[in-house]
């Protein structure tokens, strides 16, 4: 049985962000059914580490930061 996910929008996966909790994602899976993959972004240390390393070199915090403040004003 496909889930309703797969069914009207012809959705086949998701890909999370790692702040989803597992009961989140428990939630998320029972809705959008079988035949839905759902998966969760979450790296081991040293990929987190590469990563957190491209973020700064690019400015990738300055730049959230920057936006952030003008989103307030």
């Amino acid at each position: 049985m496909q889930g309703a996910c797969s069914k009207r929008r012809g959705v086949h996966a998701f890909i999370l962000c790692p702040d989803f909790t597992h009961k989140a994602i428990a939630r998320i899976v029972d809705v959008v059914g079988e035949g839905v993959s759902v998966n969760v972004a979450r790296g081991d240390g040293p990929s987190n580490e590469a990563a957190l390393k491209i973020m700064r070199e690019i400015g990738w915090f300055e730049k959230r930061t920057t936006l952030c403040s003008r989103q307030k004003a």
